[in-house]
């Protein structure tokens, strides 16, 4: 088409002319207001934009038109970029207008004003996206990473390949596509795949080969780079993952082809990327002081790629103990970051939570914090260095991970128990043998009870761990109510089924259930109540409403779970009573609580006591036991039930002739 033909000599006249642009020829200067709502300011700020604009066309119609018998492309395309950034670096230094600046003269020029004037602070304009397509930042790229293009000649190619300023620009374009994709709407999206799928996978193909399996050389060649390369192969992965999921299979044949001797399957690929993203991770690792500005930014993208591959393999279909035993290699490494440490444990938790029915690394991580953190019950804790990579200042953090993985534990043992009831009541079909029907029961029963058990186990470990109160152990709490509201409705369950001729929660283990939750745990329930009690410190100068806040909070989550604990408690005798078997037994007794001896301020006053006073006194006691002067102090404990009765905050003993009441209101906790 001649049309065509003469558009194309007005952008090879444009591509000479447009590198000696200069800002003075479009009268820019340094005065530029871009607050100034007036005509001519706009004028000039639109005239800017739209000349950035045209930079990135004239390069993107460069590249696209690029071909072997070009000889001037690759330095007419950095020359153009050259143009295109001297733009963009005006736009990050237009000075910003002083507010209220010219409103009052007089008052800026009376030598008695006091007032600190602020300097203009530097504005910016904010640029819009660019325009170039990703087949245009495809091409760009196979010429940085491929050895050889057919579309340019080696010395062409040379040029650029060493220009890393404008590698860096195609990346972020790279980046700000893939961004993008996420907000397009449904029909936009099917036609965005249709289009740019298998560009997509080629990316991804050079990205992985180039910059994942020769991490440590491109980092020492050019660390900017690679450090946005990254970033744009894990955003393409959350993009085929997540968006693009059905492409995954694709995606992967295109990347990692399978080996000749390994079957073909999903898994197998994606163990094998996960496997070869380890690998660069430690490499790196071992040499992360040379790069240790970054190396900070660079762990956390990697093991978030890892994170999002690792979450697509499905481990109900494979053996996933090869990749659990490579990750928790990463937990002897020393001076791990700790944000790197917090998303190795959720890598760890996920593949455990999903490969292992009763694994061990909650209770391991408990036993860990108790180390780092201290334990409330103050014994002693030997030295663990399973975990090297657990961090104080993160303690926190995985102590709240570890909460989260026993929620999703009691949210699916609390789905398990409707299935459990629904099946109960389930009448058989004709023909149904009803022995295989009531042992299918049992194996479920028996199945749902040993997960019991395992989550009591963790939460008796953790709530031992002297964390500081706060969100932290709000959500402990949390755990506790939603466990125990569990076992009430798993009794009330079992006692629908037994009767005095047939206990039904002998032969599932549920004694061992209610012997763990009724002793163990509760102790440490109430063991950590005193430890967020005496640890408690609320500042005296913060707001009233924050203060009245966090203590109608406080009152509220720990009588919840003592009234859990109580159901628990009744149903227990309920079915006791109703079976016969002595299930109370199991159970911690309760006692009275009204009133707590501090027993630190009770050994400082004996401290203080004179010895020979104390003789004299003991000697006398028979004859004149007025004269006695032992003052026992007690304080008023936490309430723990939600009823409202008066009580008596201080209590001396000033006369032994004063007999105390006979009857004391008492409150039914755990001593």
């Amino acid at each position: 088409s001649s049309f065509v033909d003469e558009l194309a000599i007005i952008l090879e006249s444009l591509c000479r002319r447009m590198p000696r642009l200069e800002t003075e020829h479009l009268n820019l200067d340094d005065k530029l207001d871009i607050s100034n709502s007036s005509t001519k300011a706009q004028e000039k700020l639109q005239n800017i934009l739209l000349t950035i604009k045209i930079y990135e066309a004239l390069i993107s119609f460069r590249i696209g038109a690029w071909s072997v018998n070009c000889t001037d492309t690759a330095q007419n395309v950095k020359n153009l970029f050259k143009g295109y950034m001297r733009f963009v670096e005006f736009t990050k230094h237009i000075p910003k207008a002083k507010k209220g600046e010219g409103k009052n003269k007089k008052t800026q020029n009376d030598p008695n004003n006091t007032t600190i004037k602020k300097a203009g602070r530097s504005g910016s304009i904010k640029l819009q996206p660019s325009i170039m397509d990703l087949s245009t930042v495809h091409k760009s790229l196979s010429l940085f990473y491929l050895k050889s293009v057919p579309w340019a000649t080696a010395d062409q190619a040379a040029i650029l390949r060493d220009y890393n300023d404008f590698y860096h620009y195609v990346l972020r374009t790279l980046l700000q596509i893939l961004h993008s994709v996420k907000s397009l709407t449904e029909y936009n999206l099917r036609k965005h795949k249709e289009q740019y799928m298998k560009t997509y996978f080629e990316i991804g193909k050079m990205l992985y080969d180039y910059i994942i399996l020769d991490l440590n050389k491109v980092l020492e060649t050019d660390e900017p780079g690679t450090i946005l390369a990254l970033e744009c192969f894990k955003e393409l992965c959350c993009l085929i993952c997540t968006i693009f999921s059905s492409e995954l299979p694709h995606f992967l044949d295109i990347v990692v082809p399978n080996k000749s001797t390994q079957a073909e399957n999903l898994n197998a690929q994606l163990e094998n990327m996960t496997a070869a993203l380890r690998a660069s991770f430690r490499t790196f690792f071992s040499e992360k002081e040379e790069h240790e500005e970054n190396s900070k930014q660079i762990l956390s993208i990697l093991l978030d790629i890892i994170y999002q591959l690792t979450r697509e393999i499905n481990f109900y279909e494979t053996n996933g103990t090869e990749v659990f035993d490579s990750m928790m290699k990463f937990t002897q490494l020393e001076n791990m970051n700790p944000q790197a440490s917090l998303t190795i444990f959720q890598i760890l938790l996920w593949i455990e939570e999903r490969n292992k029915e009763h694994g061990e690394l909650l209770i391991d991580i408990a036993y860990a914090l108790c180390d780092k953190m201290g334990s409330i019950d103050k014994a002693d804790v030997s030295e663990n260095n399973k975990y090297k990579i657990i961090h104080e200042d993160t303690a926190d953090k995985l102590y709240n991970l570890i909460n989260s993985s026993v929620k999703e534990k009691l949210d699916n043992v609390s789905w398990l128990l409707v299935r459990l009831k629904a099946e109960q009541n389930v009448v058989c079909s004709p023909g149904t043998d009803l022995e295989e029907h009531q042992e299918k029961l049992r194996t479920q029963e028996r199945s749902l009870c040993r997960q019991l058990s395992h989550i009591i186990q963790i939460l008796c470990t953790l709530a031992n761990v002297a964390i500081k109160p706060g969100p932290s152990t709000d959500i402990m709490f949390k755990n506790l109510q939603v466990l125990y509201n569990l076992l009430s409705n798993l009794t009330k369950y079992f006692h629908g089924k037994s009767s005095k001729q047939n206990a039904a929660f002998q032969s599932v283990k549920f004694i061992q259930v209610i012997q763990s939750a009724g002793k163990p745990l509760k102790s440490a329930f109430y063991n950590l109540i005193t430890h967020t009690e005496e640890n408690q410190n609320v500042s005296k100068k913060a707001h009233s409403n924050t203060q009245k806040n966090k203590i109608l909070k406080e009152t509220k989550i720990i009588p919840r779970v003592v009234f859990e604990i109580e159901q628990f408690h009744n149903e227990i005798l309920s079915l006791d009573k109703k079976t016969g078997v002595p299930l109370e037994t199991y159970i911690k007794h309760s006692i009275t609580r009204d009133f707590r001896i501090k027993n630190t301020q009770l050994t400082e006053a004996l401290q203080k006591m004179d010895i020979s006073t104390l003789d004299t006194q003991n000697s006398r006691r028979s004859n004149d036991a007025s004269n006695s002067d032992i003052n026992v102090s007690v304080e008023s404990s936490t309430e723990t039930s939600s009823s409202k009765r008066p009580r008596k905050s201080d209590t001396s003993l000033k006369s032994p002739t004063i007999s105390p009441p006979s009857k004391r209101s008492r409150r039914s906790s755990e001593s």
